[in-house]
């Protein structure tokens, strides 16, 4: 398949309606805190959640939509993405998101408009990619050591 490209996300993009962008996220710990800032912010707000995992997203009143699935990486299936086109949604990615729906689903399969850089989504999942990023981006990090009998000092 390859993945989503730019072209295709500009051209979904093309046909939101800009005045009434909502945010999008996957049902997880950082939803609340993410979906509440949207509120703040003043956008209309959805949420895919698994179901029976929905009560912490009502109970805090942070979601004006609810898209119920079956399991988490049911994000992917055209149907609920045609459900987030339908409602101009942004999703924000998130660890959960990529874990639950799979990277290369999201990479190869996800067509909705995300907050950021698809492509630093595989760095920030795999440890190794994360680690050359900020190596290269001369980022101080703490060693690392690929045996405990290694370590001579505090890290």
């Amino acid at each position: 398949m390859g993945k989503v490209s730019k072209e295709k996300i500009l051209e979904i993009l093309e046909g939101y309606d800009k005045d009434n962008i909502t945010i999008a996220t996957l049902g997880s710990h950082t939803s609340l805190h993410i979906l509440n800032g949207a509120k703040q912010e003043g956008f209309r707000t959805a949420i895919v959640c698994a179901k029976g995992r929905e009560v912490p997203y009502q109970r805090f009143d942070v979601a004006d939509e609810y898209i119920i699935v079956d399991k988490f990486e049911d994000i992917v299936n055209e149907d609920v993405q045609q459900k987030l086109r339908d409602m101009n949604a942004i999703v924000i990615p998130h660890g959960s998101f990529v874990a639950y729906a799979g990277l290369d689903n999201v990479e190869d399969k996800f067509n909705v408009p995300m907050f950021g850089n698809r492509d630093i989504l595989r760095w920030e999942a795999e440890r190794d990619l994360e680690r050359q990023l900020l190596v290269n981006g001369k980022i101080r990090i703490p060693m690392k050591y690929d045996d405990p009998s290694e370590i001579d000092r505090a890290v």
